[in-house]
């Protein structure tokens, strides 16, 4: 569980760091994209904490070339990210309830 919580405190320190190293000067689209990346990650969120392969692939490129690194290996593709994150996820949750 704590690899999960490192892992969304990655995820969001990237998608904030790289919003900060583009200069707006359009207050007003600044806010629409703030709380268009907010939204973002509320559904990261949801679809670790619930398993959602659905709403993970609202965000998440599906495409064979997708790649995810983790502490314990390389996921290579939606499919291999899915049934290795996500159906892990699923059964580890399943089985702490």
């Amino acid at each position: 569980m704590k690899t999960l919580y490192v892992l969304i405190v990655l995820v969001m320190a990237t998608v904030f760091t790289a919003c900060n190293s583009q200069k707006t000067s359009n207050p007003e689209q600044t806010e629409i994209d703030r709380l268009a990346i907010e939204q973002v990650l509320e559904n990261y969120k949801t679809s670790i904490n619930q398993a959602d392969t659905t709403l993970a692939a609202t965000f998440w490129w599906t495409a064979p070339e997708a790649s995810f690194i983790h502490p314990r290996g390389h996921e290579k593709g939606w499919e291999e990210i899915k049934s290795g994150i996500y159906e892990c996820l699923g059964v580890t949750l399943q089985a702490a309830i």
